[in-house]
């Protein structure tokens, strides 16, 4: 399990964010088989999973972490909350970065279910590196690809953008807890959840450690 505090703490930032054993963290290398690379143009599945349709195959960015399709983050201020479809804004992100253009990735690993870990880049441009700079992507590791990941997060989580404007499950804690991880979930569903969390991700969780429990829809 890899301790995101240590992450962030290396980064100056006191914000509490704890990992556990996600496939992406958990990396299953083979040596008889080394990760393969791919070029061309993809599909995107989620804020983190390229499918390459020429290839039959899909990777994950590696070194970050994003909310699942169906999570909702949680905009709080003075006239009410609001839900923000955390999971779907990160994949509509991606969709727009990479577009038509052709992606290069090369693998670096596998996840524990055999799924190809990659860096990709699209014209030159990190792809996850932009996720964190944008504020739609987490480090999920104490050591990145590129230092450069650290100082991109750190000035993201300082300036709120993305879900470090939000309160937002850890996405971990979302994946174990969420009962229902359907494309229909409903908001409430994750205010609840982060009423009664067990960790911290972003700054604004500070700001909302009594936040009540809601009924209805």
């Amino acid at each position: 399990m890899i301790a995101r505090a240590a992450i962030l703490a290396a980064i100056g930032l006191s914000v509490a964010l704890t990992g556990c054993a996600s496939s992406q963290r958990n990396i299953a290398s083979d040596a008889r088989l080394p990760p393969p690379g791919f070029s061309g143009r993809v599909s995107v599945v989620d804020g983190r999973t390229l499918m390459f349709p020429e290839h039959g195959r899909t990777v994950q960015l590696m070194n970050i972490d994003t909310c699942e399709l169906p999570q909702w983050a949680v905009v709080q201020s003075s006239s009410g909350s609001s839900p923000v479809p955390c999971g779907a804004k990160a994949k509509a992100w991606l969709t727009r970065t990479v577009g038509a253009q052709s992606v290069e990735c090369l693998g670096t690993g596998y996840t524990q279910s055999g799924q190809v870990l990659a860096n990709c880049t699209v014209r030159g441009r990190d792809v996850a590196l932009e996720m964190l700079r944008v504020g739609l992507a987490v480090i999920d590791t104490p050591r990145p690809l590129r230092t450069e990941y650290f100082s991109v997060q750190s000035e993201a989580v300082a300036k709120r953008y993305g879900i470090w404007g939000t309160f937002v499950l850890d996405m971990d804690e979302w994946r174990r807890r969420a009962e229902d991880q359907t494309p229909t979930r409903q908001p409430i569903a994750d205010y609840n959840l982060l009423a009664d969390r067990h960790r911290d991700v972003t700054p604004p969780m500070f700001e909302s450690r009594n936040l009540p429990k809601v009924t209805g829809k």
